[in-house]
């Protein structure tokens, strides 16, 4: 179930990216894509993150960093370049798989947390609360885009693909404040969950 929710959440970027590549491809419809589409990838991105730091429970903090990402990929698709795309449609695929994994993580720690469930209060800790914490830090490094993942990978492709953009620099200041602020919110949760249990 999780593997496709977190597929169902790329469906409707990718009928952009198929539309838009074959549908609309005249000087026009890019400038309309690009006027729209940027400013709401980037309120996107940083509304995600915002809403992962005060997120009450470890499947809407999944949500969030979902959300997250979704802004990142159509900050991508409104650069309307070869380059841009591929770095979108690379980032699309990261996501998902981070996701999916993610979520199959929280069922986990879920399912040792007893009554607390997935709600980001100190617990007891779990039985097999290092291998967990393992994972979680593994997965937390994938979704912030931290080197030597595929996240980083990904963003890194995504910011090449902004030169010669006119606003190169907000798109450069917000993808590199989202990735702070989601190192800030895994290191948040990680706490709670593991440190303080």
């Amino acid at each position: 179930v999780a593997a496709i929710f977190t597929i169902m959440t790329k469906v409707g970027i990718y009928a952009i990216l198929r539309v838009n590549g074959t549908v609309f491809q005249d000087e026009l419809s890019q400038k309309i894509l690009m006027t729209w589409l940027l400013p709401i990838g980037l309120i996107t991105s940083l509304y995600g993150v915002i809403g992962a730091l005060g997120a009450d429970r470890l499947r809407r903090f999944v949500g969030f960093m979902m959300l997250s990402s979704v802004g990142s990929i159509l900050i991508a698709l409104s650069l309307s370049s070869s380059a841009a795309w591929s770095a979108g449609l690379y980032y699309m695929v990261h996501s998902t798989l981070v996701a999916a994994a993610f979520y199959l993580l929280c069922g986990w720690i879920t399912s040792q947390r007893g009554e607390f469930k997935d709600h980001l209060k100190i617990a007891p800790k779990m039985k097999q609360d290092k291998v967990i914490a393992a994972t979680f830090f593994l997965i937390a490094l994938m979704m912030a885009g931290l080197p030597p993942f595929s996240g980083f990978l990904g963003k890194i492709l995504l910011l090449q693909a902004t030169a010669g953009v006119s606003a190169q620099a907000w798109i450069i200041a917000i993808v590199l404040i989202v990735s702070l602020l989601s190192i800030i919110a895994f290191t948040r949760v990680g706490f709670i969950l593991f440190w303080r249990a």
